[in-house]
């Protein structure tokens, strides 16, 4: 449900994108939104790398989906620089949670473990009522196993479905 609700989320953000970038002459995010929206990854990370180069796309919605793009193209080391940029320059971005999110994920696949479980614990720390957070415990938890810290990484996987239980 979550899923689906944070798909909508990112769809109408495209969407209100497209609309203003018909209002103005910006081709190459139109294509880029048009890509993310047919799930085309590799052409919008091309069309949105080189529209947020842009003085008219320097905005928090354009960065989040560019980040976005580059998480379904398994793109990680981009989710880290890009997200890195976006914590800096839109750090009063109501997507600074998800951003930092992705980029503890990204961390997390790939296999930079001390790292990831430290962005996950920040994560939770940070954003204890966030939709997000079983999901960072989940994976905190599964940096545990990684790290091949059993006793903790249960521990966390038990309380995990403790306490949500009804939690993809």
């Amino acid at each position: 449900m979550k899923s689906n609700k944070k798909i909508l989320c990112i769809f109408l953000m495209v969407v209100t994108l497209l609309s203003f970038c018909y209002s103005s002459d910006n081709s190459l995010l139109i294509q880029g939104l048009e890509a993310y929206r047919q799930k085309d990854w590799t052409t919008a990370l091309f069309f949105l790398k080189k529209a947020s180069t842009l003085p008219e796309n320097m905005n928090a919605e354009t960065w989040y989906v560019l980040i976005m793009s580059e998480v379904y193209a398994t793109d990680f080391e981009g989710v880290l620089e890009d997200g890195n940029f976006f914590l800096y320059q839109f750090a009063e971005s109501g997507y600074v949670p998800q951003v930092k999110y992705q980029m503890a994920r990204s961390t997390f696949l790939l296999e930079d473990y001390n790292q990831a479980f430290a962005m996950f614990d920040d994560f939770c720390k940070t954003y204890p009522e966030h939709e997000l957070y079983s999901s960072s415990l989940f994976w905190q938890a599964e940096t545990l196993y990684q790290m091949y810290d059993y006793v903790e990484s249960e521990k966390l996987f038990e309380q995990l479905v403790k306490s949500y239980p009804n939690s993809p």
